[in-house]
């Protein structure tokens, strides 16, 4: 199977839109999304095409494909225009074998993945921060940070986005047109 792993929409369908175009042919299973989906929130300023209605137009008929965490900018109005669950801090799979933790990043951070039972090479996916990383820390968990669709922060100035490959087994980073930008094996 293959995950998309997207974060921080912040109501722009622009971004959304191309992402999701990319995503169409590459045979994703399912998309984990990381919150902060509709609004753009506060500190943020008003992105190109913002347009939070058509947030839900695009992602309510992947429903059955999309499994969710609520991000610091999502609210429960939010939840009452989209059609999958959007109210859960923390969501936890199984990918590749291995444990694979949700969280938006503002209450579980990459700080705490030992503390939420993770272990070498297992994943822990967070946004918020809107800095795209992909790095294993000292304990070899995997720490993912898709970056923002809508608002790229960091050293990384690209609208970014990320896929995880179960039969290749590798977490990669790319940007919303599919180049890759970095990639790493799940298993060391």
């Amino acid at each position: 199977m293959k995950y998309a792993v997207i974060s921080d929409i912040h109501g722009d369908s622009s971004y959304l839109k191309i992402a999701l175009n990319t995503l169409q042919s590459s045979g994703i299973s399912f998309y984990l999304l990381l919150g902060d989906l509709i609004n753009h929130g506060p500190r943020n300023g008003l992105s190109r095409e913002y347009n939070p209605m058509e947030i839900p137009d695009l992602l309510n008929p992947l429903r059955h494909q999309i499994i969710a965490v609520k991000g610091n900018c999502d609210s429960e109005v939010d939840q009452k225009l989209l059609e999958f669950p959007l109210t859960s801090p923390v969501n936890t799979l199984i990918i590749a074998g291995q444990k694979a933790a949700m969280s938006h990043g503002h209450i579980w951070k990459p700080a705490h993945a030992e503390q939420m039972g993770l272990r070498k090479n297992d994943i822990f996916m967070s946004g918020h921060t809107h800095a795209a990383v992909l790095e294993r820390n000292s304990a070899g968990i995997i720490i993912f940070n898709p970056g923002s669709l809508t608002f790229p922060k960091g050293p990384r100035p690209e609208h970014t986005m990320g896929i995880i490959d179960e039969e290749a087994g590798t977490v990669t980073l790319t940007d919303i047109f599919g180049k890759t930008l970095s990639s790493l094996k799940i298993r060391e």
